[in-house]
Order: C-alpha cells, then sequence, then structure tokens
C-alpha cells in the first residue's frame, strides 16, 4: 500500500497536470457486458474482466457477485480511496480505513409486483476509521472527499442516461442503431 505522502505528491502532480491542461481529465470509459448465459453475464472494463450473476431465488446460478453487488462495491470503493486521497493531501493521517454500504430494497419491483419501485429505497455507509486526529478535521476532510466522490455524486446527483439500441437480425451484417 503506497503511503500517504505517495499518495499526496501523486495528487498533487494530477492536480498540475489537470491544471495546466483541463482537455487531459476529459474522456470516455466503456464497459461491455455481453449475457453468457441465462442471467450470466461476462463484463470488460478496460483490461479488467468479471462476471456477474443473479441469486438462485432469482433465478441465475448464484455463481457470481449480483449487478447490485457491483453498485455497493463501486460505491463503497470510491468513498474509500476518495477519503484516503483528500486525507493524504490535507495532510491528515489515516491508520486504518473502512466503508461498509447497506441497501434497502422492494425485490417486488424488479419483477412487476404491484407499485414497488426497483430501485434501492434507501442506501447508508458506514465509515470506521483510525486516526490520531481530531473527529472535527476528520469530518471536515470527509465533507470535501465527498464533494468530489464520482460515485457518490451519480447517485445524489443522477446524469441524464442515453440509451442507444443496436438490433441485429437476419441475414447476418444487416443491423440498424436508433436512439
Amino acid at each position: 500500500m503506497e503511503s500517504q505522502h505517495q499518495l499526496r505528491d501523486a495528487f498533487e502532480r494530477k492536480v498540475d497536470i489537470l491544471g495546466r491542461r483541463s482537455s487531459a481529465g476529459v474522456g470516455t470509459s466503456v464497459t461491455r457486458v455481453t449475457v453468457t448465459a441465462g442471467l450470466q453475464c461476462a463484463i470488460t472494463s478496460g483490461k479488467w474482466t468479471f462476471k456477474s450473476d443473479m441469486g438462485i431465488a432469482d433465478g441465475g446460478l448464484g455463481n457470481a457477485p449480483t449487478p447490485g453487488d457491483y453498485l455497493r462495491c463501486a460505491l463503497g470503493t470510491d468513498l474509500a480511496t476518495s477519503y484516503m486521497l483528500w486525507s493524504s493531501r490535507m495532510e491528515i493521517q489515516i491508520d486504518a480505513l473502512s466503508v461498509s454500504v447497506e441497501a434497502d430494497y422492494d425485490k417486488r419491483g424488479a419483477f412487476g409486483i404491484g407499485d414497488a419501485s426497483p430501485e434501492y429505497i434507501r442506501l447508508r455507509y458506514r465509515v470506521t476509521v483510525q486516526s490520531p486526529h481530531s473527529q472535527t478535521d476528520l469530518l471536515d476532510m470527509m465533507d470535501v472527499a465527498e464533494q468530489h466522490c464520482p460515485n457518490l455524486q451519480l447517485l445524489r446527483n443522477a446524469p441524464k442516461i442515453d440509451r442507444i439500441v443496436r438490433i441485429d437480425a437476419a441475414p447476418a451484417g444487416q443491423s440498424e442503431e436508433k436512439q
């Protein structure tokens, strides 16, 4: 694990680069998901590969994390990373840190039952931190880190999401994209 000094140096280098060339921070990330069998999916994101599946009770085989697991992982790891980066930049020593993400839900929504909605009813995260710094310093750092935490801000301020569909029909080679 990198020391907080190394994290601060890396953070400052990135701030310097992005401050001089704002275009260096703009891009598009692509993640591809392909159904492999039933509810199982193969996921490729950059050089990384993952699998997802649904639990047995939901029609899957339970062979991999669910999409909800990945969403909670994304939020938890992004919060932990943001706290560590910002504590390093603000010179607040962190000896240990963990984040637990909890989601309340009503599965009826995902199955179209009644008026239940498919999204989470509520998300919570619990942060446990060990540090010699004061509670005030830690909470102030966490507030700053959360303002700059991409996945937390994504969930709090959902962007417009566009759907682009391509339907491939026989004969092979003919396809049409629609928005």
